[in-house]
């Protein structure tokens, strides 16, 4: 038997998302979170990672982190992702198998979220040892404020079409 008694902290999170969603019905969720160290594999501290399947959604947030200068980079978030979390004795499971981790733990998000959603993975850019930027110090970053701010900021404006940012063709296809 394998056991796997890690991801406790992504079961809360998606109790949160499910609760909110219901209770307030937003027009879209973006969630930021510790979710795994392997993203800190993937990116290093320099960029979190975005896990979106809406374009409008994705475009927006990379716009808004162009502007406060918090990187993200796109992940992959295909049905792969999707059945490698399908579980024999229930829907779903919150681990998949050792070395999927990383689109596993935020598809696993998806399935708790009405509407577009966004997970940003930040657990290599909660905590810095050295100054990263002149907006940075040493230890808690406070990362993501500065992003979240430019995305409300940028949805405030007033705008001719239905998106206040453009959908960006360079998104994946995937997402």
């Amino acid at each position: 038997m394998t056991l796997y008694a890690d991801a406790e902290g992504r079961l809360c999170l998606a109790d949160a998302l499910a609760w909110a969603c219901n209770k307030y019905n937003p027009r879209s969720t973006i969630d930021l979170a510790t979710l795994t160290g392997a993203i800190g594999v993937a990116l290093g501290s320099t960029r979190a990672g975005l896990f979106c399947k809406d374009k409008q959604l994705s475009s927006a947030i990379i716009a808004a982190a162009r502007v406060s200068g918090e990187k993200v980079w796109p992940m992959p978030m295909d049905s792969e992702y999707d059945n490698a979390i399908a579980a024999g004795i229930a829907d779903i499971k919150n681990q998949a198998a050792p070395g999927t981790g990383v689109s596993t733990s935020a598809m696993f998000l998806t399935h708790f979220v009405t509407g577009p959603h966004a997970h940003l993975d930040i657990a290599s850019m909660a905590w810095s040892t050295s100054l990263r930027s002149p907006f940075s110090t040493t230890g808690a970053t406070g990362w993501g404020v500065r992003l979240l701010h430019e995305y409300l900021r940028a949805l405030s404006q007033p705008t001719s079409s239905s998106s206040p940012i453009p959908a960006d063709p360079a998104i994946p296809d995937w997402m």
